[in-house]
């Protein structure tokens, strides 16, 4: 997958089917620390290495920033050697909430 294609894979398909299932869940706030603004989708994968639909849809709901302007719960996992298992392990939570 190039990234041109997931990119529009992921804006087109992706992302508005995982605004839906978040929703239908009441997944609408950070699943880390519960703010409710500054929302992104983090995945498991740094973007450029995910090469399939599967893997671009496996995503939790984290905050990108903080109210006081400090770094959100997205920027403190983004590129750690634990992220895949810290977004893996708020997954299954989805279908529990």
């Amino acid at each position: 997958m190039t990234p041109k294609e997931r990119n529009k894979l992921w804006n087109t398909k992706i992302r508005p089917q995982l605004k839906k299932r978040f929703e239908a869940l009441g997944i609408t706030a950070c699943q880390v620390c519960g703010q409710t603004s500054f929302l992104s989708f983090a995945h498991r994968l740094k973007m450029r290495f995910i090469t399939s639909e599967e893997e671009l849809a496996m995503a939790a709901l984290l905050c990108t920033m903080k109210r006081d302007g400090s770094a959100g719960c997205h920027q403190d996992i983004e590129g750690k050697p634990n992220m895949y298992d810290f977004i893996t392990s708020l997954i299954p939570q989805q279908s529990s909430q």
